[in-house]
């Protein structure tokens, strides 16, 4: 199937942000991509994800460094804010700012409603983000 949309660099915080073509064309990808997660790539090789975890989520956390991984990147970051600056009082925000110097992706798991959209605005970097109340942010790398 041919390409319909381009995601690169694209801010998809809800899935309401995507027509239903591009939901398909996400899906027939991820069966393209499936068998990569038994072989492995080196796609991203060079590349960097920083998680940064505001609250438990072990699948969620697990799952995203092992595709980074997987295809050849490298992942660093926190899964609880214990012992980060989070703890002294920085706020997501500064948190982002800072972080973002050191990643290609930055992966959010935070528990508050519009975080996803908050990150995305202080961010240059590309950012994927899940809170209990949205629908996370669908995140692609060039």
């Amino acid at each position: 199937m041919p390409p319909t949309s381009n995601f690169v660099g694209r801010d998809i915080v809800s899935v309401r942000d995507l027509s239903r073509s591009e939901i398909d064309q996400i899906l027939d990808m991820a069966q393209v991509m499936e068998p990569l997660a038994k072989t492995g790539s080196d796609m991203l090789h060079g590349k960097i994800m920083a998680t940064l975890f505001y609250e438990p989520s072990t699948r969620t956390r697990l799952s995203f460094e092992s595709a980074m991984t997987r295809l050849g990147g490298t992942a660093l970051g926190f899964a609880e804010t214990k012992g980060t600056s989070v703890e002294k009082g920085e706020n997501l925000a500064d948190t982002v700012r800072v972080v973002e110097n050191y990643a290609d992706v930055l992966v959010v798991r935070h528990p508050l409603e519009g975080a996803a959209r908050m990150a995305a605005e202080f961010s240059r970097c590309l950012i994927s983000t899940r809170s209990r109340k949205s629908s996370g942010r669908l995140t692609v790398l060039q």
